[in-house]
C-alpha cells in the first residue's frame, strides 16, 4: 500500500484536524492547544506533513539518529504526530518498518528544516542505517 497513506480521506481529515480551529481544539489533548503564533490559525497557512517510512537495517546505530532527530524537528518549529507505533492494515500490506508523521506549520517551513544544514548532519547519521521514504504533503485549511 505504498503511498497510500494519506490518501484515504478519513486518514487526511483526522490529520487536518490536528490544528486550532476557531475556538475549538479538535484532535489534541487537553493543554495542548497551539497559540495563534504557531501558524495555525483558521484560514491562515496551511499545515504540512512530513510522511516518513523507514526499514531499520542496524538499530543500535538508527537510535543514534533517533536521539538527534527528535531536537532539530522541535528546533526547527515542527512535532511529531506519530512515531512508529503498533500499524494494523485496514487494506492492502501495511508499510515495512516504522513510520512517522511530522506536522510543521507550513510547506516552507517543512522543506527549510529538511534542507537546513543542521538536519543534513543528522540526517548522514541515518546513511547505511535504514531504507526510507520520505515526502511532505499539504493539510487542509
Amino acid at each position: 500500500m505504498k503511498g497510500a497513506l494519506l490518501h484515504d480521506r478519513p486518514v487526511r481529515d483526522a490529520l487536518a484536524a490536528t490544528y486550532h480551529r476557531g475556538d475549538a481544539t479538535v484532535g489534541r489533548s487537553p493543554g495542548t492547544e497551539l497559540a495563534p503564533d504557531d501558524g495555525f490559525e483558521p484560514g491562515g497557512m496551511m499545515p504540512a506533513y512530513v510522511i516518513y517510512q523507514a526499514e531499520v537495517l542496524d538499530a543500535e546505530r538508527y537510535e543514534e539518529y533517533k536521539a538527534q532527530a527528535g531536537p532539530n524537528v522541535a528546533a526547527a518549529g515542527g512535532r511529531y504526530l506519530v512515531r512508529g507505533g503498533e500499524v494494523e492494515a485496514l487494506e492492502g500490506d501495511p508499510p515495512a518498518g516504522r513510520t512517522v508523521v511530522l506536522e510543521f506549520p507550513t510547506m516552507q517551513t517543512a522543506l527549510d528544516w529538511y534542507r537546513s544544514e543542521e538536519y543534513t548532519a543528522v540526517r548522514q547519521l541515518r546513511e547505511g542505517v535504514a531504507r526510507v521514504n520520505l515526502y511532505i504533503v499539504t493539510g487542509i485549511d
